[in-house]
């Protein structure tokens, strides 16, 4: 009952207006249509308790029970669904459509790319006719869209706000360079992106004065250029106040200029950081429209990114990041799927930045205090920093008997590894399937010359995988059993285990250039200096 509602709801730009008097006094029609409903009502007003239902059209009385008022609901929900379809034609009001003329690209296949969270999402697909007409439907998606050729992946930015949306580019024209003919939200767009290129220019300007001029004991010439910057922003300000209300615009401009000053300003103005930050925490992160955008990649990306280039000290840019991930997870507490899609976002982001400290933070929250509302197999990624932190013992790899090989040899004894085997090991874990595998020995060919002196050990879960690679220096063995041990979930994972057999260094994402340059530092340090 509810969602009938609210496609009516949002669809009255498009009904008679009878229909709305219609839709909002059901009850008014159900009673004159429907004796028995009419009945019903006047249970409802008796002494009876709410449960009341009459027991037939004649011979009156009540009855109660709650599978009357289940039959109730049911009644007045396919009643809605009736007059919805009388009145809307079958084809329901969110059934909008992008369509158009792009003179410029005749017979060309062109996409509606749509989002949802940090993935992309196809729309809707059609092929341009001779003349570079197309109509594309986007259902009940609402957010940003990026109209694209196949061929070349050129787009347009398009707000897809539940209506209908024509568009045309004419000949000679790239495909940004578009002109809404209907859809006044994303005329506003074309304007306001405008405008701002314009502002954004004459900012630069000033702010390069001011810079100039800073020391300057000219106060008329500091007072103008002071004066010049504050009219932009009041006009950049009375931009964001004339955009619709609630409107896709109104939600997501404030967050496109985000997050543009944070790029800019760790550069060119740091003193700005902390009120990005303020910023930043202010925004609604479970938004559907914010989700249904590129912009909220840009956003999170582009937040730690300006901690992490802030100019403070490793440890206070850890600690901010820290405090960051905390108000996203607590942002995110009432929707269980969010977290779960922006937690293994920030862990992959956090490592690939090379944050491991916040990467291991986050990870060691998430178990403590978000567990319930993870996916298993990130839960599983995050057990890496969990158990098997720096330091930590190792869990014990072993082989059976003939499934181990040296040299080209298998050793019927099996292999253990064993503590003072080496002063270092590096552990290399293979998965059945693995694409990047044939790449990852050749690297390890190559640099073995400079390894062998430290005890390398290859692990594959998959027998015939293994079978096939027996023929390297180092000792190659399978065991399945051992990969749930580790926590592994990528094709390649590397681990390098102290002469105890302790996590000295926990390499992941996969970068086979750390391994390498580990021991490049072990070999030009000495014996003393390593230990």
């Amino acid at each position: 009952m509810q969602f009938l509602k609210s496609v009516l709801f949002r669809s009255q730009r498009r009904l008679p207006r009878s229909f709305h008097s219609l839709a909002m006094t059901e009850s008014a029609i159900m009673r004159s249509s429907f004796p028995w409903f009419a009945m019903t009502l006047s249970c409802h007003r008796e002494k009876h308790s709410d449960d009341a239902i009459p027991l037939g059209l004649s011979g009156g009385g009540c009855r109660t029970g709650k599978a009357w008022r289940q039959s109730l609901q049911s009644l007045k929900a396919l009643l809605l669904v009736l007059i919805s379809i009388l009145y809307l034609g079958i084809t329901p009001a969110f059934a909008a459509k992008v369509s158009g003329t792009l003179a410029a690209y005749p017979g060309q296949e062109i996409k509606l790319i749509g989002f949802d969270g940090f993935d992309k999402r196809n729309l809707a697909t059609a092929t341009t006719d001779e003349n570079g007409g197309f109509s594309l439907d986007y259902g009940s998606y609402i957010g940003i869209g990026h109209l694209q050729l196949a061929k070349t992946n050129e787009g347009s930015i398009i707000i897809l706000n539940g209506s209908d949306i024509v568009l045309q580019v004419d000949k000679g024209k790239k495909i940004y360079e578009q002109d809404f003919i209907e859809n006044k939200e994303n005329q506003l767009w074309v304007e306001y992106a405008k405008s701002q290129n314009t502002h954004d220019k004459a900012r630069q300007a000033w702010q390069y004065l001011a810079k100039l001029y800073k020391n300057s004991a000219e106060t008329d010439l500091l007072n103008l250029i002071a004066g010049q910057l504050a009219k932009l922003e009041e006009k950049d300000q009375a931009q964001l106040r004339q955009l619709p209300e609630n409107s896709v615009l109104s939600l997501l401009v404030p967050i496109r200029k985000l997050i543009q000053a944070m790029t800019k300003d760790v550069v060119r103005a740091p003193e700005n950081i902390p009120l990005h930050i303020e910023t930043f925490k202010k925004i609604d992160l479970t938004h559907a429209y914010l989700w249904h955008s590129d912009l909220l990649e840009q956003l999170v990306r582009g937040h730690y990114i300006m901690l992490e280039n802030s100019g403070n000290p490793l440890p206070k840019v850890f600690e901010l990041a820290n405090v960051s991930s905390d108000h996203i997870l607590k942002a995110l507490n009432t929707d269980a799927s969010k977290k779960n899609t922006m937690a293994k976002f920030l862990f992959d982001f956090l490592r690939k930045r090379s944050m491991f400290k916040s990467a291991r933070y986050l990870a060691l929250q998430l178990l403590e205090s978000h567990q319930r509302d993870l996916s298993d197999t990130l839960i599983k990624r995050l057990h890496v920093y969990h158990d098997l932190a720096n330091g930590k013992a190792a869990p014990t790899v072993e082989f059976k008997a003939n499934t181990v090989a040296h040299n080209g040899n298998l050793l019927d004894q099996g292999f253990m590894l064993n503590k003072d085997q080496s002063e270092y090991h590096i552990l290399v874990f293979f998965k059945a399937g693995c694409k990047s595998c044939e790449q990852t020995l050749d690297n390890m060919k190559i640099l073995y010359p400079r390894i062998k002196t430290m005890q390398v050990t290859v692990v594959y879960q998959d027998r015939q995988d293994w079978k096939q690679h027996i023929n390297y220096p180092w000792v190659s063995g399978w065991n399945p059993s051992v990969f749930d041990k580790f926590h592994i979930w990528q094709d390649v994972t590397y681990f390098i285990l102290d002469k105890d057999l302790k996590f000295y260094k926990i390499h992941l994402p996969l970068i086979w250039d750390y391994v390498e340059s580990f021991v490049t530092k072990m070999q030009s340090l000495s014996l003393k200096e390593r230990l």
